[in-house]
């Protein structure tokens, strides 16, 4: 995820400091709809799967046997 967002934010920073008027971060409100359709898509895929591999992470930690042993030696009784 870290990956994504870095070469997301690489090409758009790149993509805009090689224009000369910024017209890609100014969407008209005609199709604004359209201007973010990759974005919300990316966005949205990457959180359902990340949020289901927190959900397997959790079921897996939760289904975990533990096993509490006793070291010491018990005292003799006299």
């Amino acid at each position: 995820m870290f990956f994504t967002a870095f070469f997301i934010t690489a090409y758009w920073f790149i993509f805009y400091k090689m224009q000369k008027n910024a017209t890609i971060l100014l969407p008209s409100t005609v199709i604004l709809n359209q201007a973010y359709l990759f974005f919300n898509t990316v966005f949205f895929v990457i959180l359902g799967t990340k949020t289901a591999a927190i959900f397997i992470r959790v079921l897996m930690q939760a289904s975990a046997d533990i096993f509490i042993m006793d070291w010491e030696k018990p005292k003799q009784q006299f």
